[in-house]
């Protein structure tokens, strides 16, 4: 999903790490472009998602794989830490150990509690929320200050 990244082809990553097996397979696909509602019903069968960023605004399809229970694997960059909380797989996504390392632990049989504790963090993130914060900062820029 989403769009392609920076740095090396595509084609290219795929015979670097010998990957055309699992296309030919299915088990690798790339959707391009997918609805919301699409998206959201591949993210809530997926056994985890990889958001593997390095350059990442704030993380917004963490929260949405939070949201559904879902696993996830990222990195330490960016607002990604304060996203994904203590509910979240973080590793070094430039190193292939790390990173297979992260995948290992994220497959794993969890405890039967994981998918709550993701789902209630995700609560924390809405877009009332969101508004609330942006108003309240916007009403204090605004409100006369007491110079003396």
């Amino acid at each position: 999903m989403g769009r392609f990244g920076w740095g090396r082809s595509l084609n290219e990553l795929i015979e670097t790490y010998d990957l055309g097996h699992y296309i030919d397979r299915g088990s690798i696909r790339f959707t391009g472009f997918v609805p919301d509602a699409v998206r959201a019903q591949l993210i809530a069968h997926a056994r985890c998602v990889v958001y593997a960023s390095l350059y990442e605004g704030f993380g917004l399809p963490i929260i949405e794989a939070l949201n559904l229970g879902v696993p996830v694997i990222t990195g330490y960059g960016s607002s990604l830490i304060e996203v994904g909380g203590p509910v979240v797989n973080y590793c070094d996504v430039t190193s292939a150990q790390a990173f297979g390392q992260a995948l290992h632990r994220c497959l794993a049989a969890e405890d039967p509690e994981a998918f709550s504790r993701r789902k209630a963090w995700a609560a924390n993130f809405t877009w009332r929320k969101t508004y609330e914060k942006i108003r309240d900062a916007a009403v204090d820029l605004v409100q006369p200050r007491n110079l003396s």
